[in-house]
């Protein structure tokens, strides 16, 4: 699954930057892990300490998208990650983030910007029923790591960027295989970018169209899999089927809104095995869930980038949880061939029930452009 996300997300970001201009960074991450639920067995100390270096496209605005995110960039990092103490449990970690930077302001020698990673993030220390019992928030040796970071960078000329700002980073399996509580981690980094070869400034010229498809529709099928309760237990999958419509009030900015089912194969396995339920057939409305969401999505090119938040109305007590939930998606918008107005977008997600991770899905979108 991380493979496939890592490789989805360097094929969406390639062609973005084809008219760009390339440097490199490095920079140094002061981090705290942030205990989200009493279920720690550890309690985290100290500062941990992210060296970080990497590579960034930057778009030269012009495209009406590449003025509309403040000139974006696309970038890769690799980190070399001590997580703190106590170290024991921790250890150290080494992960690979592919990310979008987007301007929210630029000024005349300085810009504020806002930074959104999907990668991936290996561990030296994991849990281990005997030689490392109290690591309940990391099993596997590789996970998927979120990163936020909001940064105020200072331009000086064609010397470099320096930059600074706050981050937060989440690191989990997304439920795959338990115990899953996640590592969050809230921080400050400082760095330096190495100079472009002209500063650029957003355009405000460039007008935004303004014949585009106000409203579009969306048939999406996704699948998970999860370990649940029992450590080295089975991993049950669970499928996913939603409806959306959404409306498009920028050309490369809208609202979504829809219902979503899922049907978790646990809870249909359990009742058939309990007395519950006599078997699979009629305990199969058990693992059925439906929740209505709403969110919103951002096109940079072919590239969807969508937060949603939702609330579920029908759910089962065998898989009991918060019903408020949030979700992060990723999708690359590809064309139909012979068609004007239908695209496919395969992508990934990772939902959350406040800050536990609940699963990550692989999913397809089978998307309608209404033609305005």
């Amino acid at each position: 699954m991380i493979r496939i996300i890592l490789l989805l997300i360097l094929a969406a970001l390639l062609p973005q930057s084809a008219n760009s201009q390339i440097a490199g960074n490095g920079s140094i991450q002061l981090v705290h892990l942030r205990p989200h639920t009493q279920s720690f067995l550890f309690e985290p100390k100290g500062i941990g300490v992210w060296l970080q270096a990497g590579l960034e496209h930057q778009t030269l605005g012009d495209r009406n998208w590449h003025a509309c995110y403040g000139l974006p960039r696309f970038g890769i990092r690799l980190n070399a990650n001590y997580l703190g103490e106590p170290y024991e449990q921790l250890g150290w970690a080494a992960s690979l983030v592919p990310y979008v930077d987007f301007g929210l302001k630029s000024f005349k020698k300085s810009a504020l910007r806002f930074v959104l990673g999907f990668g991936a993030s290996y561990h030296s220390k994991i849990y281990d029923p005997i030689y490392n019992p109290l690591q309940t928030t990391i099993s596997l040796r590789v996970n998927n790591q979120v990163s936020f970071q909001i940064r105020y960078e200072k331009h000086f000329q064609k010397l470099g960027i320096l930059y600074g700002g706050l981050c937060m980073d989440h690191i989990s399996n997304g439920g795959y295989q338990l115990p899953n509580l996640g590592l969050n981690y809230l921080g400050v980094n400082l760095g330096w970018r190495s100079g472009f070869s002209k500063t650029l400034v957003a355009s405000e010229a460039i007008k935004l169209q303004t014949d585009y498809s106000r409203w579009s529709f969306g048939i999406s099928t996704g699948l998970a899999y999860r370990e649940f309760k029992l450590i080295g237990g089975p991993k049950f999958p669970v499928k996913i089927l939603s409806l959306d419509g959404g409306y498009h009030y920028h050309p490369y900015k809208l609202i979504r809104f829809g219902i979503e089912g899922e049907h978790h194969r646990l809870a249909s396995y359990f009742a058939s095995h309990t007395e519950i339920k006599p078997d699979i057939h009629s305990s199969w409305a058990l693992g059925t869930r439906l929740q209505f969401f709403v969110g919103h999505e951002w096109l940079v090119g072919n590239l969807g980038l969508e937060a949603r938040l939702g609330y579920q109305i029908l759910q089962s007590s065998l898989l009991s949880n918060v019903p408020l939930f949030s979700r992060l998606s990723l999708q690359y918008y590809l064309k139909i061939p012979r068609t004007k107005q239908l695209w496919i977008a395969p992508g990934f997600a990772l939902k959350s029930h406040y800050a536990t991770a609940e699963y990550m899905s692989a999913f397809v979108t089978l998307r309608y452009w209404k033609k305005n």
